[in-house]
């Protein structure tokens, strides 16, 4: 029902695109069809933020060139999670890092995708395409191109914690300008403490323990632990 309205939308704005042009001003059909496309992306990014569906999230990461889209409030208990990650041109996307029970799906909406797997060669993907990451496997991923933005559809199963995870480390980066690495060093190491069975960076088991371990104690000292929201 979203993508029917969606694309009615468009479709009314077209014409009303298409009805403001002057008669009889263009004698080249290509010329009047990139001035009716310009219009057309300037109305839609005026209605940005506008019409937003009834339960999706948007987290955007604005120095990062980054926007994570989901659709709907977390739950651990599903068995997946889905939503989009854009990222500009450019973009390195996230650092390493590793799921340790969950199998992550990415697929390619627009653009090129360099994924990136420890002990493997890289791969592109561009449109249409998709990669497995199993558990265990300490990955990345970052845009493989400086002119188009990459848009990727991710599907991470099962859900558990994923959602309530990257919700909270992206909060904590917009909170602090919208980079990651403005995040707070005691609310990232508190955060990765509390989801320590499910996401890791890819150290020494012992040395991740201590050293979040350490973190999310001085996190509770100081009260920056009050910054990052309770497991749903």
């Amino acid at each position: 029902m979203q993508s029917i309205q969606q694309f009615i939308l468009i479709c009314v704005i077209y014409q009303n695109t298409c009805k403001s042009l002057p008669k009889n001003r263009f004698n080249d059909q290509d010329e009047k069809k990139a001035l009716t496309l310009k219009g057309i992306q300037h109305l839609l990014s005026n209605l940005r933020g506008k019409i937003v569906a009834k339960n999706e999230i948007v987290l955007n990461l604005e120095k990062e060139g980054e926007i994570l889209t989901f659709f709907g409030e977390p739950d651990s208990k599903a068995p997946a999670v889905e939503f989009n990650c854009v990222l500009a041109p450019g973009a390195k996307g996230p650092d390493p890092h590793v799921h340790t029970v969950q199998t992550e799906t990415f697929h390619v909406t627009s653009g090129t995708m360099i994924a990136r797997i420890k002990g493997q060669e890289d791969v592109t993907l561009t449109q249409g395409e998709k990669i497995v990451i199993p558990p265990g496997k300490v990955h990345s991923f970052t845009n493989g191109s400086k002119d188009e933005p990459l848009v990727t559809r991710i599907v991470v199963e099962p859900a558990l914690d994923f959602q309530w995870f990257l919700s909270e480390a992206a909060k904590s980066a917009i909170r602090n300008g919208g980079s990651w690495k403005a995040s707070p060093l005691l609310e990232v190491g508190h955060l990765m403490w509390l989801s320590s069975d499910q996401h890791r960076i890819g150290l020494p088991l012992f040395v991740e323990y201590l050293l979040f371990g350490s973190l999310s104690i001085l996190a509770r000292m100081t009260g920056k632990a009050k910054n990052i929201a309770p497991k749903p």
